[in-house]
């Protein structure tokens, strides 16, 4: 394998990496902090520029493992149509399995590296998917948090209020010995 198609095996390792660590069931305040370095620190700023350039070099390299393995399918096309034409006019095919192994080492590489290239663009699609939707599932988390902490703090008002209403409203002993002795005169 040749250096780059290694660093792209490489980068593809680290984009699971990446992925398996964003699905590691972790505390929301963790996340929510792993999250703030990711998006607010300015080193991971660059390094986000920088993989968008080498992910356009990695689709060029795609689009070169699909061209190639066209022409090397064209060539065992046009290498069977030839024996084809041998036949026909009844000569004798001699067939080269020196040739016929090139060929299929040329496919088996071609196709190595359009499934190595291929398979490291759809999974940077699929991680930043994952990404965003982990993102706001800590944002509706934090937001969770601060309703349920205005409901207990609306609930503790209400009941106090209730409960300083109901102080007012009941009787003290005094009156209620005093509205007694009245209705028993």
């Amino acid at each position: 394998m040749t250096l780059y198609y290694t660093l792209v095996f490489l980068i593809l390792l680290l984009e699971l990496l990446f992925f398996f660590l964003l699905m590691i069931p972790l505390p929301t305040e963790w996340r929510k902090k792993g999250f703030q370095f990711l998006s607010r620190s300015p080193i991971m700023a660059h390094v986000k520029y920088t993989l968008k350039i080498v992910f356009g070099f990695i689709l060029v390299l795609f689009i070169d493992s699909v061209n190639r393995l066209k022409t090397i399918d064209d060539a065992l096309l046009q290498m069977g149509r030839d024996d084809n034409v041998n036949s026909i006019a009844g000569a004798q095919v001699i067939h080269d399995a020196r040739g016929d192994s090139t060929y299929s080492a040329k496919k088996f590489y071609a196709q190595r590296n359009m499934y190595l290239t291929g398979s490291t663009l759809f999974l940077t699609l699929i991680l930043r998917h994952t990404y965003n939707l982990t993102v706001e599932v800590v944002a509706f988390q934090e937001e969770r948090a601060r309703l349920v902490e205005e409901a207990t703090a609306d609930t503790i008002n209400d009941t106090t209020e209730v409960k300083e209403a109901e102080i007012k409203q009941t009787p003290t002993a005094s009156t209620t010995g005093i509205r007694k002795s009245k209705k028993l005169k």
